[in-house]
């Protein structure tokens, strides 16, 4: 009689729609398909992006340059008459730019301390655009029929000798210190280094640029520290829906360099406080193939949820999600200001819902409770780095095919079996002169073209989107997001390890379904960010300024307040 009366409940809130089963409190929406914020794409927010170091560390060490005054009186030789010059051996300056430097001295006699200031202006250019071991220089028997051959010697780097890579390949670090190619440039090769010295895989790095045995080459000798390659954390929070359960107990960790390539292997695994059955894990990989930016990820999610509160508990609703993807990025642009990204996933993705221990289906147009989706995402990556400000963007197109089918029953609440999804994302952050405070915006837009599954929705409510209201609070195929925090040190500074900041915030989303009016909430408020060596903790508290329906049971995120304690084990 139980299990008759919950099919009848349910299945009177779903030919009601998506968004009547929302006016109950979300309940069914969040046992369903993409009930953590990790299922859904929109809910990855662009993770911090560092600004632009003040003052590189001197850890470049450079041979003296000779830019002097040419020594002229110390040259003798005959004086030559000299129609014209050739340049030969020059590749990154134009022989028309050189002619130029060259044009005082042509069409006359000219002494042989003339010709020794002619190479030395020639050589000065070269060293002034940061090729410091190149130069000019006159062969003997260089003056043919008034025309003169000047060599221009493009110095090479010849050797990179490297200390203290221990397993990592030496590949690794020579491949990307040598970007640019030849010949030689001093500025190119220092923002290499700066680049090398931000990756994780390092904790302190120190070059000296020596002149080589032969003319134009070059030795640079590099000493690296190895950054610890694993860690591990700990953490409790209320970021889950209530409806399944907020409170999760979780750990997290990653180790870098298993290869020697520099790939990094990162787990998580975290299970809800409340109930058993609840519990999700997931494993990525990402390897670099390549010196110039190109990395392929491997990764796989799996997850259990069932719905702990009332009235939906009696009808034991649960549901498993499993995610597996591939992708392949490449840096397009890269140097200590910008960087620009391209890269294609294709994810595959299934979801299972049972009811009362009997698969069910809560989505129009899937009878079985079994859901499928294969999924390509088109990615571009922008991000412009400043001494006082940082801009990232993030733009996601979406294509994909589900194994929904059509049906004439339900066909305004049936999503579409092919999709199309945009997702724009933008983050940007702006210090306080001589105040150690920033402030951050992010925004996120979502726009679909088609009605969509609830695995690919956006989630408009929560700590990461309109902190106040539950996660999940409205689950919609489009929609936006945007918050503004202001992040004021109390104590310390954000990049010391001993720090309490004071953070007051605004936020604000929109959604709506394909055909359906628009809902909006909005919210303010204050949150405390604390560390302490390697414990952390977030608190944020939130006024609504849009009342929600009263939940059937009350938890933390339904009085405005999202916490998460954290400890870095190693």
């Amino acid at each position: 009689m139980l299990r008759t009366i919950v099919l009848l409940t349910a299945s009177a809130v779903l030919a009601s729609g998506w968004a009547t089963a929302a006016e109950y409190g979300g309940l069914l929406a969040q046992a369903t398909p993409g009930t953590e914020a990790a299922d859904r794409p929109s809910a990855q927010p662009l993770g911090p992006r560092g600004f632009l170091p003040q003052k590189p560390a001197e850890v470049f060490t450079l041979p003296p340059l000779r830019l002097g005054p040419p020594e002229a009186d110390r040259v003798s030789g005959p004086r030559l008459e000299i129609k014209s010059y050739v340049f030969e051996g020059n590749t990154v300056v134009s022989s028309e730019e050189l002619q130029r430097i060259a044009e005082p001295y042509a069409g006359r006699i000219v002494s042989a301390s003339e010709l020794e200031e002619l190479r030395h202006n020639l050589t000065r250019l070269y060293i002034g655009r940061g090729y410091i071991n190149s130069g000019a220089v006159i062969p003997e028997g260089a003056l043919t029929n008034g025309v003169l051959r000047i060599l221009i010697v493009e110095g090479q780097l010849r050797e990179i000798r490297l200390k203290g890579a221990e397993r990592l390949r030496e590949e690794y670090v020579r491949g990307r210190l040598a970007r640019g190619g030849a010949p030689l440039n001093a500025n190119v090769l220092q923002e290499n280094f700066q680049l090398l010295l931000a990756d994780p895989l390092f904790s302190k790095m120190d070059a000296r640029l020596l002149p080589g045995s032969e003319p134009g080459g070059a030795i640079l000798d590099v000493d690296v520290t190895r950054a610890r390659p694993y860690q591990f954390s700990v953490f409790a929070n209320n970021y889950r829906p209530p409806s399944i359960g907020a409170e999760a107990l979780g750990a997290s960790g990653w180790v870098r360099n298993l290869t020697g390539l520099g790939d990094v292997l990162d787990a998580n695994f975290q299970d809800s406080a409340q109930t058993k059955g609840g519990a999700r894990y997931g494993l990525g990989w990402s390897l670099p193939v390549n010196s110039r930016g190109t990395q392929l990820q491997l990764r796989f999610d799996h997850g259990r949820s069932a719905v702990v509160e009332e009235p939906l508990k009696a009808a034991d609703i649960k549901s498993t999600l499993d995610s597996r993807e591939i992708g392949i990025s490449h840096t397009i642009v890269e140097d200590l200001r910008r960087k620009f990204s391209l890269g294609l996933v294709y994810a595959r993705r299934e979801n299972r819902t049972t009811l009362l221990g009997e698969p069910f289906s809560f989505i129009p147009g899937e009878p079985s409770g079994y859901t499928r989706l294969n999924v390509w995402r088109l990615w571009q990556d922008y991000v412009q780095r400043l001494e006082q400000q940082v801009l990232a963007l993030r733009s996601t197109f979406s294509f994909g095919r589900n194994n929904i089918e059509q049906s004439s029953s339900t066909p305004s609440a049936q999503p579409a079996p092919d999709f199309l999804v945009w997702l724009g994302q933008v983050q940007y952050a702006r210090r306080v002169p001589d105040s150690g405070a920033q402030f951050l915006l992010r925004a996120d837009v979502q726009w679909a073209h088609d009605r969509l599954l609830p695995l690919e929705r956006m989630a408009v409510g929560g700590v990461n989107t309109v902190r106040g209201y539950r996660e999940n609070y409205m689950v919609r195929d489009s929609g936006y997001r945007a918050s503004v925090e202001y992040q004021h040190p109390l104590l310390g500074a954000f990049d010391e390890r001993h720090a309490l900041m004071l953070a007051p915030f605004f936020d604000y989303g929109s959604a709506r379904n394909i055909g359906e009016a628009r809902d909006r909430i909005y919210s303010a408020g204050v949150g405390l960010l604390w560390r302490w060596q390697r414990v952390s903790a977030n608190l944020y508290a939130a006024k609504r300024f849009v009342t929600p329906p009263a939940p059937t049971q009350t938890t933390l995120q339904d009085r405005g307040i999202h916490l998460e304690i954290r400890y870095d084990a190693f």
